[in-house]
């Protein structure tokens, strides 16, 4: 019998017993069928993922919370989520930083998650769960990158995030770590760095006046020693133009002009939330208050995420059928079904029991091999 997550696991000192990998296996195998968070809904698909008519759902809901309840406690979440990064990481180019939020009753969850552009799609392949609401301090969100770099190498990787992630130190830092920078700024940010040896001229607003003109002007500052070019973008969405003419991103990628035509790309991530949440899994279900137990349950749904991303790339490369693309009316062009939709599907059609998920993980271990190591 193929046990693929169980022989990649026992290779992590010991520290995990067989039971405890084989119950993930299955939390794996039934929210993939049943496409839910909700232990109460997911107990009733139990039965079918382990091929036994004569389980109780009773016992089933205490199986998959003794599963939680175990599991949550050590950082196998995040073991089993790097192991499923390990298919993708080696084609990820682009990274997202993006925060979502939502209430359990009054308690609010807030989840940082970065994410790679993985064949146009991102992926999530680290988060944080944190107990207020709100943006996150740059110390806070500095201590989570630190964390992030101790399990991916992410120099040399153009990180995109909006105007939630900014300020001066934290600017300082992703540039000291050699990750490369587009992000959003709020209007008149840096104003008076740009305008710094203009003896009263303005010259922040020529270079926005230039931008409405001519759609784009940029201009270099120093941040404590550390040079990086503001950009002025004309706004040609013509859902936002009134209240935001011009737009504006920092970078710290001086040999290369005009970084910002990649902005476009973070919305990925915005699609993702929505995969993980209504249109896929229904994260905002969790029912949990516990930080620990939420970012496992959390984990376990990524890594189902990504697991149909892989099944939907393969699909779609062997699908040439032009049926999959849809022109809307605005103009632009985009796939009828998205490749995580498409994956999911088939997975769920085929992989309807831990036996089957075994499979379809070993032959993407076959196809993919993966080369990220745990880190002890």
């Amino acid at each position: 019998m193929l046990h693929p997550l169980q022989d990649k696991i026992s290779t992590i000192d010991g520290r995990y017993q067989k039971s405890v990998v084989k119950n993930i296996e299955i939390l794996l195998s039934v929210l993939l069928v049943s496409r839910t968070v909700n232990l109460n809904k997911l107990k009733d698909d139990l039965p079918i993922v382990l091929n036994n008519s004569k389980l109780q759902a009773n016992s089933c809901y205490k199986r998959l919370l003794r599963c939680v309840e175990v599991s949550a406690k050590s950082c196998l979440w995040l073991e089993v989520l790097r192991w499923a990064v390990s298919f993708i990481w080696v084609e990820v180019s682009a990274l997202y930083l993006d925060a979502t939020e939502w209430k359990f009753g009054s308690y609010p969850i807030h989840v940082l998650v970065l994410s790679g552009d993985f064949h146009g799609i991102a992926v999530p392949i680290y988060f944080r769960v944190y107990k207020h609401k709100g943006v996150l301090s740059e110390s806070e969100r500095i201590k989570f990158m630190k964390k992030a770099m101790r399990y991916y190498d992410l120099s040399g990787k153009l990180l995109l995030a909006d105007s939630e992630f900014i300020g001066d130190e934290w600017f300082k830092y992703l540039d000291s770590e050699g990750v490369k920078l587009l992000i959003r700024l709020r209007k008149k940010q840096y104003k008076s760095l740009i305008n710094i040896k203009q003896s009263g001229e303005d010259r922040y607003e020529k270079l926005r006046q230039k931008a409405l003109k001519k759609g784009y002007a940029k201009a270099l500052i120093e941040i404590d020693g550390t040079t990086f070019r503001i950009e002025f973008w004309r706004n040609d969405n013509p859902r936002d133009t009134k209240d935001h003419p011009v737009i504006f991103f920092i970078t710290n990628m001086l040999e290369e002009d005009k970084i910002g035509e990649k902005y476009a790309q973070r919305w990925r991530i915005e699609y993702c939330f929505k995969h993980l949440k209504t249109n896929g899994f229904n994260i905002e279900d969790i029912g949990f208050k516990k930080i620990h137990k939420l970012q496992f349950l959390i984990a376990m749904v990524i890594v189902v995420y990504i697991l149909a991303c892989c099944k939907g790339i393969i699909a779609d490369k062997k699908d040439n059928a032009k049926s999959k693309w849809k022109k809307y009316k605005s103009g632009r062009i985009a796939r009828a079904v998205s490749i995580f939709r498409m994956g999911l599907t088939l997975l769920k059609a085929t992989v309807y029991n831990i036996h089957k998920l075994r499979k379809f993980i070993f032959q993407l271990i076959r196809d993919i091999n993966p080369k990220m190591q745990f880190v002890q």
